[in-house]
């Protein structure tokens, strides 16, 4: 969400219209995936049109690396209890 709005703002957006275009972008992308049984690369698809603001916005978000495949803090504890054997201890009360 920082690189949409950085992104906003360096097309010349007033700092308070970025991040408010931010913040309702990603609402109504949340949104749309909970009400959706479709994947959310369908539904990428789906909104972005060739040369459109929607792939414009994507394509400066992956040359800023911000995509999937890049590691990131989040995903070492992800990885490690996915990794980790299920517990058979009761939670406590």
């Amino acid at each position: 969400m920082e690189a949409l709005e950085a992104a906003a703002h360096e097309r010349g957006l007033p700092n308070d219209v970025a991040h408010r275009l931010t913040l309702e972008t990603a609402f109504g992308a949340a949104q749309m995936a909970r009400q959706s049984a479709d994947s959310l690369a369908t539904l990428r698809e789906q909104v972005t049109s060739k040369g459109g603001t929607t792939a414009a916005a994507l394509e400066v978000l992956t040359r800023r690396a911000f995509v999937l495949s890049s590691p990131t803090p989040w995903r070492r504890p992800i990885d490690a209890r996915r990794n980790s054997p299920p517990s058979t201890a009761l939670p406590e009360n």
